[in-house]
């Protein structure tokens, strides 16, 4: 079996759930090229676990937390290394924030060796609250062998100048900081390491990366996998994106190959990862059951929740949108501030009211733009795929074109999904005041209309091809006329 030479990662998280400091700590080695291999450490501290104190040298009223970590390397029940380092929040202007979380990365060398990883956490302003993490670290990279680093899993990254604790080889890299990916998280992206292929191999070589079902005998999911020809060099630099739009959910593992000219495998990595519909079939009894007793939800006015609840529509998928108007036809308080909770726990265990706040952050705004007597925002046909897709990078608005109804074109150079020059033609037949409706669009799953043209300019004299003969201002946007 050519898996014979899997490893699997140890970018690995430990966290804490008891009545202290909410915290969590994922990490990955690397090997140092021209410094000491280093270790990256990720944290994820629950603001709602600390305690934020008023800046006493601040001209306004602004609170801060902060949270002082000790951490230790040990061998042998002897700390090898030792690191001093505090984590600060933002500057709040409220002593009881909501959605706030402390995230930070520490990079720090470490040596070859098997350790224990010890995180101990203090709350500056109430010492006795404080919690301890520890996990097992293994770093060993050889000189004489080809290797790769941890997989380490992103939120974004981009290309920058910049010089910060955030930045490798020119990108910027953003720590997605769960193994949890949930369905309205449309596509995995990490970043990763290749060693020692110039003392191994000649020329050029092969990086293939892919999803594969948890346990699985190297066989790619239809969609999920893709590959870049590297020279052999000291160190190479994989940092990819996969469309996980439709990845059913399950436990799978992102995989890292290496492989010679003649396709023979030289070394692979392989990282754990989950998707996540959170009211698939076979949960419906844990949501039911859940236990929302001093959670967000409860503070929640019955409009808030109706709102939130309805508002999760764009976000869900299949069997999900099925439960949900089930929910929705029930009028059942509880079991919507349950549904409500379940599903923003599902997305981010340690505090849910932080995705859950973005989120809503977000519809209160597409409810600004897009409200009309016919309903909020959030239920318009652009309120839900500005809420499914994200803002557009260009809106071509056309109020009073002759012989077409009002309408707008949606330009998006790249969507939330990861899709790239996506259009939406939104018009208003009814002339209602912001009734809009979507007519057309060439994004994946949406409606395509191959007579959208006739529709939008139905009022207009046709050439002799059956087309409008001027005026049309959408159909040249698409270069169709």
């Amino acid at each position: 079996m050519i898996y014979r030479l899997l490893i699997l990662s140890i970018f690995t998280a430990f966290s804490t759930t008891i009545f202290a400091i909410d915290a969590s700590v994922k990490y990955a080695t690397f090997k140092g090229i021209e410094q000491d291999n280093y270790i990256e450490l990720y944290f994820h501290i629950k603001g709602k676990s600390v305690n934020f104190a008023r800046l006493e040298d601040s001209a306004e009223e602004f609170y801060q937390a902060a949270v002082d970590l000790n951490i230790n390397f040990l061998q042998d029940n002897k700390i090898i290394h030792t690191e001093n380092y505090t984590i600060k929040s933002p500057q709040i202007k409220t002593a009881t924030p909501s959605g706030i979380a402390l995230i930070d990365m520490l990079r720090l060398p470490l040596a070859n060796g098997a350790y224990i990883l010890e995180v101990s956490m203090t709350d500056r302003h109430e010492e006795a609250n404080a919690t301890t993490l520890k996990a097992a670290v293994n770093m060993a990279y050889s000189d004489d062998d080809i290797a790769i680093s941890d997989v380490q899993l992103l939120a974004d990254f981009e290309a920058t100048e910049e010089e910060n604790h955030y930045v490798k080889h020119g990108y910027l890299l953003r720590p997605f900081t769960f193994d949890l990916y949930p369905s309205f998280v449309k596509k995995l992206t990490f970043y990763t390491e290749i060693y020692g292929t110039d003392t191994q191999l000649e020329g050029k070589y092969l990086a293939r990366y892919y999803v594969q079902k948890a346990g699985g005998e190297g066989e790619p999911i239809t969609g999920l996998m893709g590959f870049k020809k590297q020279e052999a060099a000291p160190v190479n630099v994989i940092m990819a994106q996969l469309d996980i739009s439709t990845l059913p959910e399950g436990e799978y593992e992102l995989v890292i190959e290496v492989r010679d000219a003649e396709n023979e495998l030289m070394r692979s990595k392989a990282l754990k990862i989950r998707r996540s519909y959170p009211f698939a079939d076979s949960d419906l009894k844990e949501y039911e059951n859940i236990d929302i007793a001093g959670t967000f939800v409860e503070k929640l006015d019955k409009e808030r929740v109706n709102m939130s609840v309805r508002a999760l529509s764009p976000l869900l998928v299949k069997d999900e949108t099925y439960l949900l108007n089930q929910m929705l036809r029930k009028k059942d308080d509880l079991k919507k501030r349950k549904m409500l909770c379940y599903y923003w726990t599902r997305i981010n265990e340690i505090d849910p009211e932080e995705p859950y706040e973005e989120y809503m952050e977000i519809v209160d705004h597409v409810n600004k733009l897009f409200t009309t007597a016919m309903g909020r925002g959030y239920q318009t046909d652009r309120g839900r795929v500005y809420l499914e897709y994200g803002a557009p990078s260009e809106v071509l608005s056309e109020p009073s074109e002759p012989s077409a109804p009002p309408y707008e074109v949606w330009f998006y150079t790249r969507t939330l999904d990861n899709q790239s020059d996506v259009k939406f033609v939104f018009y208003n037949p009814s002339l209602a005041n912001g009734d809009f409706e979507l007519l057309h669009s060439t994004a994946r799953g949406e409606i395509t209309n191959p007579n959208w043209r006739r529709t939008l300019y139905s009022k207009m004299p046709a050439s002799n091809s059956g087309v409008p003969a001027y005026g049309s201002r959408a159909g040249r946007v698409f270069g169709e006329w």
